[in-house]
């Protein structure tokens, strides 16, 4: 059932989703602590401390992938949670092939794997998996990520297969 306050909702998401898609700041959003080790233009190797995350596992190719797995993410910190609390949208929200580690790029990180799909959206640095309110939907899992490297390429323009292909490359 459709009414306002959903409605408003799913335009929020699409709009921080678009923009974050395009590269452009869609609004001051956290983003994870990190140390540059190494910068050369557009290319940072960055370290980052663990991370408390809600991903989802979805099916599918990677623009439907991210669309649906942004839909549950979206939902669960809109509301979609036994506290029905709303918690801060953050940077980067990485999308990555089920079963497979590579790199993550700010603000999305998209491969063609296999069909399956990670997509994750990193936590508020204020909250911890202790109090973080439990998912409503059970295809949305809480968990920390460990420390761990990145290398980094910042671009701008909408991450179709080929771009990212290309920057990836």
């Amino acid at each position: 059932r459709w009414n306002r306050t959903m409605g408003m909702n799913r335009i929020l998401a699409g709009a921080v989703f678009a923009l974050s898609l395009l590269g452009a700041p869609a609004m001051a959003v956290e983003e994870p602590a990190f140390e540059t080790s190494l910068t050369d233009g557009s290319f940072e190797i960055r370290d980052y401390p663990a991370l408390v995350v809600a991903e989802v596992t979805v099916p599918g190719g990677q623009k439907e992938a991210a669309n649906a797995g942004f839909r549950l993410l979206a939902d669960y910190i809109f509301g979609g949670n036994s506290g029905k609390a709303s918690i801060a949208m953050t940077a980067p929200v990485e999308q990555k092939p089920a079963g497979e580690k590579i790199a993550m790029t700010a603000p999305v990180t998209q491969t063609e794997s296999a069909g399956a799909w990670v997509v994750r959206f990193t936590m508020p640095s204020a909250y911890t998996l202790d109090t973080l309110p439990a998912p409503n939907d059970p295809k949305v899992r809480l968990r920390e990520t460990p420390p761990a490297r990145f290398a980094v390429v910042r671009f701008s323009g909408v991450a179709q297969p080929g771009l990212v292909a290309e920057k990836t490359a």
